[in-house]
Parts: structure tokens; sequence; C-alpha cells
């Protein structure tokens, strides 16, 4: 019995399944599918001024600057409510980036303002205390975050 077991089983490392190799197949679909697409948000705008989006816009509703490339305007024309969507993307990644920098800011401030306690130095306590540039312009933006 054990010698018509092992003859019906393949050999090891011989057998191939198709099973084995459809997720690295799929994982290549999705991740060239969108090759070559123009249509996604990341090649549409920037939101620091580059050779392909040379052309500064800001968002209707808080006035955050982004750029944008020379098709931009004819893809949006007329489409209120994408433009909408587009520039909701925008402040929301703006909003990200700024938190991650105040945070950074906050830590690094709260740092110094220890030091500063510890050597009794009152102007330099003082100056920790203070928010730094990117947690101000989170505040100016976005003041319902803080």
């Amino acid at each position: 019995q054990q010698q018509q077991q092992q003859q019906r089983a393949p050999p090891e490392g011989a057998s191939f399944n198709l099973m084995q190799v459809l997720p690295i197949l799929f994982f290549f679909l999705i991740t060239f599918a969108n090759f070559g697409s123009e249509n996604t948000s990341a090649t549409l705008y920037t939101l620091a001024r580059d050779p392909k989006h040379p052309y500064k816009k800001e968002t209707a509703a808080r006035g955050v600057a982004y750029f944008v490339g020379e098709s931009f305007e004819r893809k949006y024309q007329g489409k209120d409510e994408q433009l909408e969507e587009l520039e909701a993307g925008v402040e929301v990644e703006v909003l990200r980036n700024l938190n991650a920098k105040c945070e950074v800011e906050t830590k690094h401030g709260r740092q110094m303002a220890k030091v500063a306690k510890t050597a009794g130095d009152a102007k330099a306590l003082h100056k920790a205390m203070q928010p730094g540039p990117n947690c101000e312009k989170l505040a100016k933006i976005f003041p319902e975050q803080i």
C-alpha cells in the first residue's frame, strides 16, 4: 500500500499548480492595468509646481494651492461635481501632510521645552512653546482641526 501511495504522489517540487501562480498573475494584471493612464488624480495635480504642472489653482472651499497641467481645464470644464471631488482630495492630502508635519514640530517643541525647563532658560522655553510653521498653517487652513 505504501508503495502505491508513493507512486501516485508526484515527486516533491515537481507539481506545478495554476492556483499557486494565479495570485502572482493577478497582482501583475492589477499593477499594469492603469499603466499609462492619465486619469489618475496623481497625474492631474501636484502640491508643488513642477514642469508638468506649471499652473496654479486654489480649491474653492479653503483656498488650498495646487498645480495642474495644460489639459486640466479641458478635462474639468463644465464638470463641477468632479472638480469638487478632486479639490476635496487635494484638501485631504494637504490636511494629512500638515497634520504629520505639525505632529513632528509639536514633539520637537516638547523636547525643547523639557531641555529649557531643566536649564532654567525662560526665553528658550517660550520659544519652544510656540507653534511651528506647519501647525500655524494647519490652524489657518483647517481651524476645526486644532
